[in-house]
């Protein structure tokens, strides 16, 4: 595993809900890392590309993008009191760094695609009459 996450690193976590039941994995793009100064531990900054159940992903985009956070935990999510937080942070046991070219399960692989592909030029659109108030 590697050592350090980065920009732009993928990274697959075990979603788990309040109670510490398994809801489903994520996959998610780092966008960046900190600290939660009151609480001293650290934070990854995501953004929520699938998800193996799309209930998972809705909540997700609702609740993982920033200034809320993961933290990747060292020991056993139980004991680690993160309720001191001004901002959510999802407490995370199991997770993985993935290699966008060796992702091929079914429910991430659109995710891939679609995160890899570049915007497409506007050329015409910006002279392109403009309708008016309907």
């Amino acid at each position: 595993m590697k050592a350090e996450l980065r920009s732009q690193d993928l990274i697959e976590v075990e979603v788990l809900d309040g109670g510490g039941e398994r809801r489903g994995t994520l996959l998610a793009e780092v966008i960046g890392h900190g600290l939660d100064e009151e609480l001293g531990v650290s934070c990854i900054f995501v953004y929520p590309l699938a998800a193996q159940q799309r209930d998972v992903l809705d909540w997700a985009i609702g609740n993982l993008v920033a200034p809320n956070s993961l933290h990747l935990c060292r020991r056993p999510a139980t004991e680690i009191d993160l309720s001191g937080s001004p901002n959510f942070i999802q407490k995370v046991e199991r997770w993985r760094v993935r290699d966008r070219d060796q992702v091929d399960e079914e429910w991430a692989v659109p995710a891939i695609i679609h995160a890899a592909a570049p915007l497409e030029p506007l050329d015409g659109l910006l002279d392109a009459p403009r309708r008016g108030p309907a």
